[in-house]
């Protein structure tokens, strides 16, 4: 399914420096290019009630009255029929979005007048996010490929991400990415480079949570799904197709409301002396999760400026901020696998921006796992997590030949020594452009991003609590 993101985006052009010390190169924002009339939200597919996907391969959908109407294909192109859902019969809806939004926004549609209700949750999407939107050129246009480091409000949550960028194309041997600002916040890039990754064909690369290049030849998808009422999970998870499972939200409305967790238990068929896997897991944090931050700092009021410097300064705020996303998995998921000793914890899933979700695997040690089945268990708070995919693959690692590109001029990014690029107001944006390396013989090539780094809240932008 192609759900492109066509960004009109603002260029700037600068040339980067060596820095030793601690150190943050200014980015100020440039001369927008002419682009006349934004386009219109594009409608490509629905998630109706009965959690059926409904994709608009023809033309887009569009609202009509109190329903939603668009055409449906074969795989010719050639048009089956024009459907019309009623609004009330539709839970979610992808959107496609003109710069700023992801390649299909996925958002809850409630109702008659959800679809005006979503327009608004695109708005706070826009505002809960603060992560630098990592644009990749196709070869036609900037397409939003990953929104990295979610979640790391000061120095101290620093960190580094690895994602395949699916929709970057080599044009004229280069490879080129927008890095941006789109939202009030400042942005700081401490390192930033592809891997160009060449693999045998066929074969699917997935980077792990700690950077290895992983290669998936055999996945599993879980024989069970389930929630604690029993009910299956397996049309949301089983495939890679863009349709979720998300936890009910109800009861999500108060911002300091502490939130119930839901359990998932995942069953997967276990070879015969397996020792040991890797999980596959694609989902994000949704809207609600993805917000979390800016709730808990709403909480605070007028002191909230206050707090956040005291995140920044690693103080007391810094520490209590932290156990609360740990405690309540907020941002990370414990991936716990059933043993012969019970339920043990052997690795932390990463949340992520819905509006650029990512694949990673995760290794995992079978070495106290028994018998022909392997259950997994997460438990997602209510309404702060989206899981589209999860499989297992028992195969080795094949071998693969990987290259680390560095951004063209730009010794700034290139190493991890706190010299930072710092895109800010928001506007600000970059402009990377890197060298392909010769492809070896007979080889597929996947690229991933490996970027690190934090941003910093304006206390203008955190909304007072509600009375």
């Amino acid at each position: 399914m192609n759900k492109k993101l066509i960004a009109l985006i603002t260029v700037v052009l600068f040339t980067f420096f060596n820095c030793i010390s601690t150190h943050v190169e200014e980015v100020v924002p440039g001369k927008s290019i002419p682009r006349g009339k934004a386009p219109s939200l594009k409608i490509l597919g629905v998630v109706t009630t009965s959690d059926k996907w409904i994709e608009f391969n023809g033309k887009p959908g569009r609202i009509v009255l109190t329903a939603i109407e668009g055409e449906v294909t074969d795989g010719t192109g050639k048009t089956v029929k024009r459907i019309s859902i009623p609004l009330n019969e539709v839970k979610r809806v992808w959107l496609r979005k003109p710069r700023g939004f992801g390649s299909g926004v996925l958002l809850p549609i409630v109702g008659v007048f959800g679809f005006i209700a979503a327009l608004g949750i695109i708005a706070l999407a826009a505002a809960d996010p603060f992560c630098p939107f990592i644009y990749s050129f196709d070869g036609n246009a900037y397409t939003l490929d990953a929104e990295p480091f979610a979640g790391a409000i000061g120095p101290g949550f620093k960190r580094t991400e690895w994602k395949v960028l699916s929709s970057l194309a080599e044009v004229n041997r280069q490879y080129r990415l927008m890095a941006i600002n789109e939202v009030d916040a400042a942005d700081y890039i401490d390192h930033l480079q592809l891997l160009a990754v060449d693999h045998p064909r066929g074969v699917i690369v997935v980077p792990g949570i700690s950077g290895a290049v992983h290669t998936v030849t055999d996945p599993a998808a879980p024989l069970k799904a389930y929630d604690p009422d029993g009910k299956d999970l397996l049309p949301f998870v089983v495939n890679n197709d863009e349709v979720y499972w998300q936890a009910d939200d109800e009861g999500q409305e108060t911002a300091g409301a502490v939130e119930s967790k839901t359990e998932l238990i995942f069953e997967f068929p276990r070879p015969k002396g397996a020792a040991e896997a890797k999980v596959i897991f694609k989902g994000c944090n949704s809207f609600w999760g993805a917000g979390v931050l800016k709730r808990r700092l709403a909480m605070y009021g007028k002191n909230a400026a206050a707090v956040l410097e005291e995140i920044k300064n690693q103080g007391p705020a810094f520490f209590a901020i932290k156990d609360m996303l740990a405690a309540e998995e907020a941002l990370s998921l414990q991936l716990r696998v059933e043993t012969t000793d019970g339920w043990k914890t052997m690795g932390s899933i990463a949340g992520g921006s819905p509006l650029a979700p990512g694949t990673l695997v995760y290794p995992v040690d079978l070495s106290g796992v028994t018998g022909d089945i392997l259950r997994i268990k997460l438990t997602p708070p209510a309404a702060s997590w989206m899981i589209d995919y999860i499989a297992v693959d028992y195969s080795r690692d094949l071998p693969v030949k990987v290259a680390a590109l560095q951004a063209v001029h730009s010794k700034l990014l290139a190493a991890r020594d706190d010299c930072y690029l710092k895109l800010s107001p928001m506007g600000a944006s970059v402009l990377l452009i890197f060298n392909s390396p010769p492809r070896c013989p007979g080889m597929e090539r996947t690229i991933i991003l490996e970027t690190g780094g934090y941003y910093d809240i304006h206390p203008d932008s955190i909304a007072q609590p509600r009375q």
